[in-house]
């Protein structure tokens, strides 16, 4: 899905159900029923049979997978409580009757029903209620919201109020239930460092009350971390949520676990682990038939349709997975009113069929089921869904009038909503179109645009980073200063019972000769002043300390900031350089001289050289050395697939395991860019097969030789190296000067080419070649 982020929509087809505020209830909920019926009967039916009949009906409505039998239950018994506290004037009983009989309402599909019968719960608890019976009362009036955005703003109201209530009633598993549900609300808003802090201060309650059932909240600190860029934070959450769901044997989670990871791993830019995760996914989802299975496999298909490249399709089962897809549809055949299924199934098979297979044809029943429901009052959410993926079908179909048309009602309703993100990817798709049209001024101002957005978005999620790391240090300087405060409280402490003894111990020696009293309290003196001092100076050595420590980590984050900013650096110049390809390539499709095609051509290799060296440093732990054998790897690989050449041409390369400076790396690799681009395109004339032979060794004292070599037709009787005027030979040279090295050319079988330089300090750039920066 390119318009928005596939999560954020599985979050919204799934929908955020109510979780369960009374300790445990889920866990062992049928021997709880059990064990409520089969309590004696009460001699006198007073408040205390009205309480029982209160908890036995919540029991019912919040029992996993209830029948209908089981909300009737429930109806019968508030009935039953509420009738016995009208007749003992049982006010705070009355309240609590209504909120069962709103609650089983609502699980039975009664949703006008429950909200009236909230309404007159609302009135009698907040008279006569308790702290917790009146956050029960707010949590069921937030379970009539949606996640769009002004149910967003009223749900996280009703939070905010729920949150100090229990915080008072002191229930610490029904608090951490209402900080992850708040937390996850945060997120959704997008305010994602509150997010954060409300997860964390959950995760620390859990774990003090000795709570084992985490998936959720591991899944969802995972989730927002990688939203705010913390993909490391990402995994290891992610990791502890599937650890601890395949612990539970809940395996219906797995799935959304599964792509989660899948999504953070192909972020991190690790595709191999990304793929094993879409993988299993897609496994996990087709041992499940229920209807969450059919948005789960839809949107999990579909996102990995967006997230991963052509190449690596091949290795996904996803052909296994869209005939699972189907044969879950035709068992559960879908209501028309069920809005969630139709979207995600028709999304699913219109990303399928244009994206993987390019048959249009057989999109278009897909196509129009999507139109249809852009028609309905559905939600700007789901709106924004639905064009995410229209927009892209239509440009990548040719279908521009209406994907035009979906462009403009699209950035109208991202302005409205205030979504940067999906604003700026409209703006790319704008530029897609225009360029499509050749209308140049246009696709520029639109790709101007989208880069504008995505950098707002990124000092965004650095302000939030920030932001996080803030709360994080002033929660750790809050509990320091705790702790110093209680390390005091149990020296005066110890120094007051020091006291009460030395008080004791004259009191008992009160009988002793009045000149032993003397001495012993002139003892007693001096011991006293020296402890003082001792405290003293202990104080000065603690102070001391604690100021060093700040020193320490004050230079700790000033080198990590220092870090991070050269890293930013390189991903910007990388940026900046495939924005100038990009340029290159619009530009190559207006021109028909070959001549003029092959020079932009070789300068886009030039720039995609250079744009790998800071790709590298941008990825590397070290942001001042390449690792060279995996960066002359990737720009062979680059070099071989954009020339495609017909022929067979191998390529043997020996690589020693040399990491060099990029002042070093970046004229290394244009050297080694400009000698294969040459025995591609000339070494090899009329698709005869040949072999490429690379080799960068390391020779001792700091020295290096490059050799290439082919077996080709050579360079043409005649022709000089040192007195060619081609701009490749004029680059070589001027690069081999750059570095310090000798450069040689031998033509013999072939052409050899051999470059012996030493790891120091460039040598100033020559005159004649200033002209390549």
């Amino acid at each position: 899905m390119q318009h928005v982020e596939w999560t954020r929509f599985l979050l919204l087809l799934l929908g955020l159900t109510l979780h369960n505020f009374y300790s445990g209830a889920q866990v062992n909920l049928l021997t709880k029923v059990d064990s409520l019926r089969k309590l004696p009967l009460l001699e006198k039916q007073d408040t205390n049979w009205v309480n029982r009949l209160v908890e036995l009906g919540h029991a019912y409505v919040i029992k996993r997978g209830e029948e209908a039998s089981d909300l009737d239950t429930a109806l019968l018994l508030s009935r039953q409580a509420y009738q016995l506290s009208r007749t003992l004037a049982f006010r705070k009983g009355e309240g609590l009757s209504y909120l069962i009989a709103a609650q089983a309402n609502r699980e039975k599909g009664n949703k006008q029903k429950g909200q009236q019968l909230t309404r007159r719960a609302l009135g009698l608890l907040t008279k006569y209620g308790s702290l917790q019976n009146k956050a029960d009362l707010y949590i069921e009036l937030a379970a009539y919201y949606t996640v769009s955005n002004q149910d967003l703003i009223q749900q996280i109201s009703l939070y905010e109020q729920i949150v100090p209530l229990l915080q008072k009633a002191g229930n610490k598993l029904n608090l951490a239930d209402a900080l992850k549900y708040r937390g996850d609300l945060y997120q959704l808003q997008s305010n994602n460092v509150q997010s954060l802090k409300d997860l964390h201060q959950a995760l620390a309650l859990y774990q003090s009350i000795g709570h084992t059932q985490l998936q959720e909240l591991y899944d969802l600190l995972g989730f927002v971390s990688s939203k705010i860029g913390n993909y490391e934070a990402g995994v290891k959450y992610g990791l502890l949520a599937l650890k601890t769901v395949e612990a539970s044997k809940a395996n219906y989670k797995l799935a959304k676990v599964y792509s989660r990871l899948g999504i953070t791993y192909h972020k991190l830019n690790k595709p191999r682990e990304a793929l094993s995760y879409f993988n299993k996914s897609l496994r996990s989802a087709q041992t499940q038939y229920s209807q969450s299975t059919i948005i789960v496999l839809a949107t999990t298909i579909s996102a990995i349709l967006e997230n991963v490249s052509g190449r690596s399709l091949q290795f996904l089962r996803l052909e296994e997975a869209m005939a699972h897809l189907q044969e879950v549809v035709r068992r559960r055949p879908q209501d028309r009113n069920d809005i969630d299924c139709r979207m995600a199934v028709a999304a699913c098979y219109l990303n399928y069929y244009s994206k993987l297979h390019r048959q249009f044809a057989k999109t278009k029943p897909f196509c129009d089921e999507l139109e249809t429901m852009l028609k309905m009052n559905l939600g700007i959410d789901y709106h924004l869904y639905i064009h995410g993926v229209l927009i892209p079908y239509y440009v990548n179909s040719k279908q521009l009038k209406k994907a035009r048309t979906l462009l403009v009602r699209n950035e109208n309703l991202c302005q409205n909503a205030r979504y940067t993100k999906e604003l700026s990817i409209n703006h790319f798709w704008w530029y897609k179109l225009d360029s499509t049209q050749s209308d140049l001024s246009s696709a520029i101002s639109h790709y101007l645009r989208y880069k504008a957005l995505n950098d707002s978005l990124i000092n965004e999620t650095t302000k939030q980073q920030t932001a996080l790391l803030e709360v994080e240090f002033k929660t750790q300087e809050k509990e320091t200063k705790i702790q110093l405060l209680k390390q005091q409280s149990e020296l005066q402490n110890i120094e007051l019972q020091k006291q009460h003894a030395m008080r004791n111990l004259l009191i008992a020696g009160a009988i002793i000769p009045v000149l032993l009293l003397a001495l012993s309290y002139n003892r007693y003196r001096l011991k006293q002043r020296h402890n003082q001092q001792l405290q003293i100076q202990q104080d000065l050595i603690n102070q001391k300390n604690d100021y060093l420590q700040l020193v320490l980590s004050e230079k700790n984050h000033l080198l990590a900031e220092k870090e991070w900013m050269f890293k930013e650096i390189h991903h910007r110049v990388k940026n900046n350089l495939q924005v100038v390809m990009s340029l290159l390539n619009a530009q190559a499709r207006f021109l028909s001289d070959d001549a003029a095609l092959s020079a932009i051509q070789d300068s886009q290799h030039r720039v995609q050289a250079m744009a790998l060296i800071h790709q590298k440093l941008y990825q590397a732990d070290q942001v001042a050395r390449i690792d060279m054998a995996p960066y002359i790897q990737e720009v062979i690989a680059y070099l071989h697939d954009s020339f495609n050449p017909q022929q067979t041409i191998n390529f043997e390369l020996d690589i020693d395991s040399i990491k060099l400076d990029v002042s070093q790396a970046v004229p290394l690799g244009l050297i080694i860019n400009e000698a294969i681009t040459n025995a591609l395109k000339y070494a090899f004339p009329q698709g005869r097969a040949g072999r490429l032979r690379l080799a960068l060794r390391q020779m001792g004292n700091g020295t290096y030789e490059l050799q290439i070599s082919d077996n080709g037709v050579g360079l043409p009787v005649g022709f000089d190296p040192e007195q060619s005027l081609s701009l490749g030979m004029t680059l070589m040279h001027g690069f081999s000067q750059q570095l310090g090295g000798e450069l040689s050319l031998d033509s013999t079988a072939g052409l050899s080419i051999c470059l012996v330089f030493k790891d120091e300090q460039l040598n100033p750039v020559h005159s004649s070649i200033e002209y390549v920066y």
